[in-house]
Protein backbone atom coordinates (compact mmCIF):
# COMPACT_ATOMS: atom_id res chain seq x y z
CA UNK A 1 0.00 0.00 0.00
CA UNK A 2 1.29 3.42 -0.84
CA UNK A 3 -1.76 5.51 0.07
CA UNK A 4 -4.31 5.38 2.89
CA UNK A 5 -7.67 7.17 2.75
CA UNK A 6 -9.28 7.63 6.16
CA UNK A 7 -13.03 8.34 5.71
CA UNK A 8 -15.28 8.96 8.69
CA UNK A 9 -18.91 7.95 8.25
CA UNK A 10 -21.46 10.63 7.41
CA UNK A 11 -23.74 12.25 9.96
CA UNK A 12 -25.96 9.59 11.55
CA UNK A 13 -29.27 9.61 13.35
CA UNK A 14 -28.91 9.76 17.14
CA UNK A 15 -30.53 6.35 17.70
CA UNK A 16 -31.16 3.23 15.66
CA UNK A 17 -34.61 1.70 15.11
CA UNK A 18 -34.03 -0.67 18.05
CA UNK A 19 -32.33 2.02 20.13
CA UNK A 20 -28.82 0.62 19.63
CA UNK A 21 -25.69 2.28 18.32
CA UNK A 22 -24.66 -0.28 15.72
CA UNK A 23 -27.83 0.08 13.62
CA UNK A 24 -27.98 3.88 13.57
CA UNK A 25 -28.69 4.90 9.95
CA UNK A 26 -27.26 7.89 8.15
CA UNK A 27 -29.25 11.09 8.40
CA UNK A 28 -30.13 12.85 5.13
CA UNK A 29 -27.13 15.12 5.74
CA UNK A 30 -24.90 12.01 6.11
CA UNK A 31 -25.93 10.70 2.69
CA UNK A 32 -25.08 14.09 1.17
CA UNK A 33 -21.72 14.22 2.99
CA UNK A 34 -20.81 10.73 1.77
CA UNK A 35 -21.55 11.62 -1.83
CA UNK A 36 -19.74 14.97 -1.66
CA UNK A 37 -16.63 13.51 -0.06
CA UNK A 38 -16.54 10.60 -2.52
CA UNK A 39 -16.80 13.05 -5.42
CA UNK A 40 -13.90 15.11 -4.03
CA UNK A 41 -11.77 11.98 -3.50
CA UNK A 42 -12.45 10.69 -7.02
CA UNK A 43 -11.83 14.09 -8.66
CA UNK A 44 -8.59 14.42 -6.68
CA UNK A 45 -7.36 11.02 -7.90
CA UNK A 46 -7.72 9.20 -4.57
CA UNK A 47 -9.59 6.10 -5.75
CA UNK A 48 -9.15 3.02 -3.55
CA UNK A 49 -8.49 -0.51 -4.74
CA UNK A 50 -9.40 -2.01 -1.38
CA UNK A 51 -11.88 -0.66 1.18
CA UNK A 52 -12.30 -1.78 4.78
CA UNK A 53 -15.72 -0.77 6.13
CA UNK A 54 -16.91 -1.11 9.71
CA UNK A 55 -20.01 -3.35 9.76
CA UNK A 56 -22.22 -0.72 11.43
CA UNK A 57 -25.21 0.51 9.41
CA UNK A 58 -23.97 4.12 9.17
CA UNK A 59 -20.55 3.08 7.81
CA UNK A 60 -22.07 0.60 5.35
CA UNK A 61 -24.42 3.34 4.15
CA UNK A 62 -21.51 5.78 3.88
CA UNK A 63 -19.75 3.30 1.62
CA UNK A 64 -23.00 2.70 -0.30
CA UNK A 65 -23.24 6.46 -0.93
CA UNK A 66 -19.60 6.59 -2.06
CA UNK A 67 -19.12 3.29 -3.90
CA UNK A 68 -20.44 4.50 -7.25
CA UNK A 69 -17.41 6.78 -7.54
CA UNK A 70 -15.06 3.82 -7.08
CA UNK A 71 -16.31 0.99 -9.31
CA UNK A 72 -12.99 -0.91 -9.25
CA UNK A 73 -12.78 -0.99 -5.44
CA UNK A 74 -13.25 -4.23 -3.51
CA UNK A 75 -14.97 -3.69 -0.14
CA UNK A 76 -14.79 -5.91 2.94
CA UNK A 77 -16.62 -5.50 6.25
CA UNK A 78 -14.42 -6.88 9.05
CA UNK A 79 -16.20 -7.25 12.39
CA UNK A 80 -13.10 -5.91 14.18
CA UNK A 81 -13.60 -2.46 12.64
CA UNK A 82 -16.80 -1.67 14.55
CA UNK A 83 -15.67 1.17 16.86
CA UNK A 84 -12.07 0.00 16.33
CA UNK A 85 -9.22 1.55 18.26
CA UNK A 86 -6.09 2.92 16.63
CA UNK A 87 -4.12 -0.33 17.07
CA UNK A 88 -6.80 -2.39 15.32
CA UNK A 89 -6.91 0.13 12.47
CA UNK A 90 -3.13 0.11 12.05
CA UNK A 91 -3.05 -3.71 12.12
CA UNK A 92 -5.80 -3.86 9.50
CA UNK A 93 -4.00 -1.65 7.01
CA UNK A 94 -0.47 -2.93 7.61
CA UNK A 95 -1.58 -6.50 6.87
CA UNK A 96 -2.48 -5.40 3.33
CA UNK A 97 1.14 -5.04 2.24
CA UNK A 98 1.51 -4.41 -1.48
CA UNK A 99 -1.81 -6.06 -2.40
CA UNK A 100 -3.47 -2.70 -3.02
CA UNK A 101 -2.11 0.64 -4.13
CA UNK A 102 -4.72 2.73 -2.29
CA UNK A 103 -6.58 1.47 0.78
CA UNK A 104 -9.61 3.18 2.34
CA UNK A 105 -10.87 2.81 5.90
CA UNK A 106 -14.52 3.78 6.49
CA UNK A 107 -15.13 3.90 10.21
CA UNK A 108 -15.66 5.79 13.45
CA UNK A 109 -14.12 8.17 15.92
CA UNK A 110 -12.26 8.12 18.18
CA UNK A 111 -10.13 5.49 16.38
CA UNK A 112 -10.02 7.23 12.98
CA UNK A 113 -9.38 10.59 14.59
CA UNK A 114 -6.48 9.18 16.63
CA UNK A 115 -5.03 7.52 13.52
CA UNK A 116 -5.22 10.80 11.58
CA UNK A 117 -3.53 12.70 14.39
CA UNK A 118 -0.75 10.10 14.75
CA UNK A 119 -0.10 10.00 11.00
CA UNK A 120 -0.25 13.80 10.75
CA UNK A 121 2.43 14.00 13.44
CA UNK A 122 4.61 11.48 11.56
CA UNK A 123 4.13 13.35 8.29
CA UNK A 124 4.98 16.75 9.81
CA UNK A 125 2.03 18.58 8.25
CA UNK A 126 1.46 22.31 8.20
CA UNK A 127 0.37 23.84 11.55
CA UNK A 128 -2.96 25.22 10.36
CA UNK A 129 -4.14 21.86 9.05
CA UNK A 130 -2.63 20.01 12.03
CA UNK A 131 -4.71 22.25 14.30
CA UNK A 132 -7.89 21.36 12.38
CA UNK A 133 -7.14 17.64 12.67
CA UNK A 134 -6.34 18.03 16.38
CA UNK A 135 -9.81 19.54 16.86
CA UNK A 136 -11.33 16.29 15.60
CA UNK A 137 -12.30 14.44 12.46
CA UNK A 138 -15.82 15.63 11.57
CA UNK A 139 -18.49 13.35 10.11
CA UNK A 140 -18.09 12.82 6.39
CA UNK A 141 -14.46 13.99 6.37
CA UNK A 142 -11.62 12.20 4.58
CA UNK A 143 -7.86 12.46 5.07
CA UNK A 144 -5.34 10.94 2.65
CA UNK A 145 -1.79 9.97 3.59
CA UNK A 146 1.09 8.63 1.55
CA UNK A 147 2.44 5.57 3.39
CA UNK A 148 5.83 3.86 3.27
CA UNK A 149 6.84 0.95 5.50
CA UNK A 150 3.66 1.35 7.58
CA UNK A 151 4.37 5.00 8.40
CA UNK A 152 2.80 8.17 7.04
CA UNK A 153 5.34 10.10 5.00
CA UNK A 154 3.14 12.93 3.77
CA UNK A 155 -0.37 14.28 3.79
CA UNK A 156 -1.77 14.22 0.26
CA UNK A 157 -5.23 15.60 0.92
CA UNK A 158 -7.99 16.34 3.42
CA UNK A 159 -11.63 17.26 2.93
CA UNK A 160 -14.64 18.13 5.05
CA UNK A 161 -17.94 18.46 3.16
CA UNK A 162 -20.13 21.53 3.41
CA UNK A 163 -23.31 21.37 5.43
CA UNK A 164 -26.20 23.74 5.84
CA UNK A 165 -26.19 23.49 9.62
CA UNK A 166 -22.48 22.79 10.21
CA UNK A 167 -20.83 24.77 12.94
CA UNK A 168 -17.51 24.00 11.24
CA UNK A 169 -16.87 25.49 7.82
CA UNK A 170 -15.96 23.23 4.93
CA UNK A 171 -12.23 22.76 4.47
CA UNK A 172 -10.02 21.05 1.93
CA UNK A 173 -6.33 20.55 1.27
CA UNK A 174 -4.40 19.07 -1.61
CA UNK A 175 -0.63 18.68 -1.34
CA UNK A 176 -0.21 19.85 -4.94
CA UNK A 177 -1.93 23.12 -3.98
CA UNK A 178 0.20 23.69 -0.92
CA UNK A 179 -2.04 24.43 2.03
CA UNK A 180 -5.10 25.51 0.07
CA UNK A 181 -8.12 25.69 2.34
CA UNK A 182 -11.65 26.83 1.64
Amino acid sequence: MRRLVIFRHGKAETVGPEGGDRERPLARKGWAQSAETAAWLAQSGFSPNLVFVSPSLRTRQTWEGAAGRFPAARATFPEALYLADINTLINTVTEVGEDADTVMLVGHNPGLEELCQAFAEQAGIDRKLAKRLAEGLPTGAAVVFQIKAGRATSLEGAFHPAGRDDADPRWSHLAAQGAAET
